[in-house]
């Protein structure tokens, strides 16, 4: 039993992966740089290395913000022909590509309307859609792993689902607090809860890179 066209999406959907994982960290340097410009803007400082160290920092948050740019781009198309081609050959991948586009409509919008309140919804359906469409890549993949008797697979599959629910129950949790409630007590859970957001996010996108690499190296030996 082989699955040639589920093999091929997911090499792409492992690939686009592992490019917005660079994305983010090129995100975290953009954050980083944008700070250090924006500190000494509002420093005044008039020294030539000043004037030096400022511009180099310009520099590097306009290189890290295009690099950025580029790698979601690039990612995005990686995913979306990963997606086409692995729903010849299981029904889930088409559930995702659904969800993909509708995340990436919504993300669109986020970004075009003006009222803050509704760019924000917009772009909490867009992260859900996202959320969605990994999950379905999952169960898709945690489908066929179970046609061909892999059940370590399984067991990998049903760990990152666990972890993805985990951070979604967090992140509920956490935007209710900083919604509803405001004292030094709420904010101090609410940055604990954001550093333990944080956290599993992180081991869930490892365990999930972890997971399309395994699932990649399982279907090309069915080939």
């Amino acid at each position: 039993m082989s699955f040639p066209n589920a093999a091929k999406g997911i090499k792409r959907i492992y690939a686009a992966e592992v490019l917005k994982l660079f994305a983010y960290f090129c995100l975290v340097i953009l954050s980083v740089a944008a700070s250090v410009v924006l500190a000494s803007t509002e420093e005044g400082g008039t020294s030539g290395l000043s004037d030096s160290l400022s511009f180099g920092t310009f520099v590097l948050t306009v290189i890290a913000g295009i690099a950025y740019a580029v790698l979601m781009i690039v990612a995005f198309i990686f995913n979306l022909t990963g997606y086409i081609k692995a729903r010849s050959d299981n029904e889930n991948f088409k559930t995702a590509l659904v969800f993909l586009i509708v995340g990436i409509v919504f993300s669109v919008l986020s970004a075009l309307v003006i009222n803050q309140g509704i760019s924000s919804i917009l772009y909490a359906l867009s992260t859900l859609s996202d959320t969605l469409a990994t999950i379905f890549v999952i169960a898709g993949v945690m489908q066929i792993a179970f046609q061909l008797g892999r059940e370590d697979i399984n067991q990998k599959g049903a760990t990152v689902l666990k972890l993805i629910i985990a951070v979604e129950c967090i992140t509920f949790v956490l935007s209710f607090i900083s919604t509803f409630f405001r004292s030094d007590t709420t904010s101090l859970i609410s940055l604990v809860l954001m550093v333990a957001s944080l956290l599993i996010s992180f081991i869930k996108y490892i365990l999930y890179l972890s997971f399309l690499s395994k699932s990649k190296k399982m279907l090309a030996e069915q080939q």
